[in-house]
């Protein structure tokens, strides 16, 4: 609840509702038959464009449980004649997503579905928003391409291939996009969808019947992970940078890349010769910039004690830049290293070309956030 004067704006921190997510008994498909006692944590929250849907996305991370969306519905409420309005949260639905650890979720171009990534497998799914039910057919939910160890057979639960960020794309040609990150094979994939950003199969001839993608490139990021954090990834997930949000820039020339472990960005060209998609034949070479987001208050901080674990998780992109959350957390002793960058373009218009702009320190483990 922000409030304004002429001269000063403060804000001020008001706990308006508190809602348990979790219904219980939970939806059916999600019981002991997968996980004795499946528990639960809040993975990300998102806001319809209408603004009058919320979603969050439940994930149990170490259970072989099927993540859960709980859709409630925004409801202003007037509190009185001079607009002071609130709003409440009325849950109306909680729904199994049919795949593991949900880890991103964007709502399509005309708002009509939401389409859900899950690490765990590399699974995506899509959701009808009037009904709020999985849409099923022979080709859906998608599958990220490569070859696949189910989150069942794999050690960690974490499955190969993965998906773990989302967004669209439309080129000048016409043509639409959803582009998905692969955090396992370090992969970006595209794959075909209508006006209504559902999934379309089409055949050419280079194509074969089964796949279902336009494309598939590998992303590489160069800048150093550092070596005790790098230590603990590579015993988890191999030798991988993490790709792990996309987002375009507004003019849809440019593709912007986090990468988790690395913490840079990568500035990959959208568009090729004649206005195709520059991501179905661009090689890793073809990266414009990449950006290191330095770590705050660095080795000069007298409260460092031990090694830290620092890492970028959510990527947002505005007319101006990108804002951008990097997590960190002390294994003993020290301060907690967190914040918010904001990144800057040197060109507004464009988009090409990035800077580090300002960055405000979060004194706790930061990771997903929603833009108004």
């Amino acid at each position: 609840n922000a409030n304004t004067t002429s001269s000063t704006s403060t804000l001020r921190q008001e706990v308006l509702q508190v809602i348990d997510p979790i219904v219980d008994p939970l939806p059916e498909g999600i019981g002991k038959n997968e996980a004795p006692s499946p528990k639960f944590a809040t993975e990300w929250v998102s806001v319809h464009p209408t603004q009058q849907t919320m979603v969050v996305s439940l994930t149990s991370f170490w259970q072989r449980a099927q993540a859960i969306l709980t859709v409630f519905d925004v409801v202003v409420i007037n509190n009185d004649d001079n607009n002071n309005n609130s709003v409440q949260l009325k849950r109306r639905c909680q729904i199994p997503t049919g795949g593991y650890q949900a880890c991103q979720g964007v709502w399509s171009p005309d708002g009509s579905h939401y389409v859900v990534a899950h690490h765990n497998g590399g699974m995506i799914s899509w959701f009808d928003v009037a009904s709020w039910s999985l849409v099923r057919s022979a080709e859906m939910p998608l599958r990220i391409p490569g070859t696949r160890v189910e989150p069942q057979q794999d050690w960690w639960g974490f499955g190969n291939p993965s998906c773990h960020g989302l967004c669209y794309h439309s080129t000048t040609a016409g043509t639409r996009h959803l582009i998905a990150v692969d955090p396992r094979q370090n992969m970006i994939v595209t794959f075909p969808v209508d006006a209504q950003g559902k999934f379309v199969k089409k055949r050419t001839e280079q194509q074969q019947e089964q796949q279902q993608h336009s494309s598939a490139r590998t992303v590489k990021f160069q800048s150093p992970v550092a070596w005790f954090w790098g230590s603990i990834v590579r015993l988890v997930f191999g030798n991988s940078t993490r790709p792990r949000r996309a987002v375009p820039h507004p003019n849809g020339q440019y593709l912007y890349v986090l990468s988790e472990n690395a913490n840079a960005i990568q500035v990959l060209p959208l568009h090729g010769p004649n206005g195709s998609s520059g991501i179905d034949d661009a090689a890793a070479a073809d990266c414009l910039q990449e950006l290191k987001l330095t770590t705050l208050d660095n080795s000069n901080d007298s409260g460092w004690v031990g090694p830290a674990l620092i890492a970028a998780a959510e990527l947002h992109v505005t007319p101006y830049g990108l804002i951008v959350s990097v997590r960190g957390t002390k294994l003993w002793g020290g301060r907690c290293e967190s914040g918010i960058y904001f990144v800057d373009f040197l060109d507004k218009s464009d988009g090409s070309r990035l800077r580090l702009g300002n960055v405000i320190p979060i004194a706790g483990i930061i990771r997903h956030f929603c833009v108004d």
